[in-house]
């Protein structure tokens, strides 16, 4: 006979399937992932009108949005490890919550004032704020979860906050398919709100600090283990190990810029493929890395697993690579099948990539600056996004299959550096802890 206890619907075994049970902790780390996801549907909503927004009421060409988008570029590679020294000094929920707040009147900024000008500077602090606010989050997760944890978490959050952005997605459709003047002001009202919510949210986590003000059992002097003071204060800045690990990791980033940029241009002018192909493999992303970010993270739990899936990343993004070269010219029937093949190659290769890189940029920083660590972990996103637009404008789509392969030869080298450069950073880490260092598996 069944026990009943054991009896589950439907729903609830396709929930616990997707994230499972524990995935967002208790209590407090439950309340900012409400936040973060109320923030993603307001995010999700402006993202698909803010362009028509810059040019119908701030007036705006579209070379002066690129100009503008340049700067917050340049803005947010620096701002977030320089906030992140503010994190390790003070309360990161209350940073958070501060530089929320910070983005919500940007937003509402952009609906009261115009020209390039108030532009720039507009979306240049909200970008340096999100960034920052980035840093701020993983500084919070890092004090809210232990090693083992926090990467579920992360993955957990990403699963939670692409349903949350798929919802924004809609209702920012709904607006443009309005499309009054109305319509982008309530748009700009609902992004600014949900800013709010969201760093109302987190200020009401009481008590959450860092993990600086946790600090492991470890690191607490005794008799026999003195505290050790080093000459000045951790400063990810100059960890070169580090810094190497996080230029690699930017490299891998660049599949943003290949789903975002270089596939839809590829699609549209290179292959016999419709152009709803370009939506499709949006959409198969997205439901790639809701249902299977958490589980892609069930292994990957030190930094040895976490260099090894970054190997297996590279690959995999080098196999969408040469799937997608093989696609110019070739009638529809064999170009159709190949993108998706090509799709679910970036999907894979997107969700090794994230988990290991959570893992890395964690795993390899001191407990007590996280701040700092994530910030600068986090400005590879950045770089990314500043050199994605010139890796595929000139190399995809100018030199076509070449310039693919030569897209997938980067992938997979920059794969294989990360592990023997990751065995460097945690040897250091152990050296700079005063521990004896895990030795990582030759992966």
């Amino acid at each position: 006979m069944t026990d009943p206890r054991r009896r589950r619907s439907p729903v609830r075994a396709l929930r616990e399937s997707l994230l499972p049970e524990g995935s967002f902790g208790t209590g407090q780390a439950r309340r900012l992932a409400v936040a973060l996801v109320v923030n993603a549907v307001g995010n999700g909503s402006f993202l698909v009108v803010g362009a028509l927004l810059f040019i119908r009421v701030m007036g705006l060409s579209p070379t002066e949005i690129g100009l503008g988008l340049g700067v917050a570029g340049v803005l947010g590679l620096v701002a977030g490890p320089l906030i992140g020294h503010l994190v390790d000094a003070r309360e990161p929920s209350r940073v958070y919550a501060l530089l929320l707040a910070a983005q919500g009147v940007c937003v509402i900024g952009y609906v009261l004032v115009t020209g390039v000008l108030a532009f720039i500077v507009l979306v240049g602090v909200a970008t340096a704020c999100e960034r920052g606010a980035s840093a701020a989050r993983g500084a919070l997760i890092a004090g809210l979860f232990d090693r083992t944890d926090r990467v579920r978490y992360r993955a957990a959050l990403r699963s939670a906050s692409n349903v949350g952005s798929a919802v924004g997605g809609m209702l920012g459709g709904v607006i443009l398919a309005w499309g009054t003047h109305a319509a982008f002001l309530a748009a700009t009202a609902l992004n600014a709100a949900t800013f709010a919510a969201a760093a109302i949210l987190v200020l009401t986590m009481r008590g959450a600090r860092g993990a600086q003000a946790n600090p492991p059992e470890a690191r607490r002097p005794t008799a026999r283990h003195p505290a050790r003071h080093p000459a000045r204060p951790a400063t990810a800045i100059r960890d070169v190990p580090y810094l190497v690990v996080t230029g690699l990791n930017a490299v891998l980033l660049l599949h943003v810029g290949m789903l975002e940029i270089g596939l839809p241009l590829w699609i549209a002018r290179d292959t016999t493929a419709p152009t709803w192909t370009i939506s499709l493999v949006l959409v198969l992303n997205t439901l790639g890395v809701i249902v299977f970010q958490v589980k892609a993270t069930v292994h990957i739990t030190d930094v040895s697993r976490a260099a090894s899936a970054a190997r297996h990343a590279g690959l995999l993004l080098a196999a969408a690579c040469v799937a997608v070269s093989l696609t110019g010219g070739v009638p529809v029937a064999v170009a159709a099948p190949l993108l998706l093949v090509a799709a679910a190659l970036h999907t894979a290769g997107e969700l090794k990539q994230a988990a290991a890189a959570w893992t890395l940029s964690y795993d390899l920083a001191p407990d007590h600056a996280h701040g700092q660590y994530q910030g600068l972990f986090n400005a590879g996103l950045d770089i990314g996004g500043l050199l994605a637009p010139l890796v595929f404008t000139t190399l995809a789509i100018t030199w076509g299959m070449t310039g693919w392969l030569l897209i997938a030869a980067l992938f997979a080298a920059t794969g294989a550096l990360l592990p023997p450069v990751a065995r460097w950073a945690e040897a250091r880490r152990a050296e700079a802890a005063g521990t004896p260092s895990h030795a990582m598996d030759p992966a």
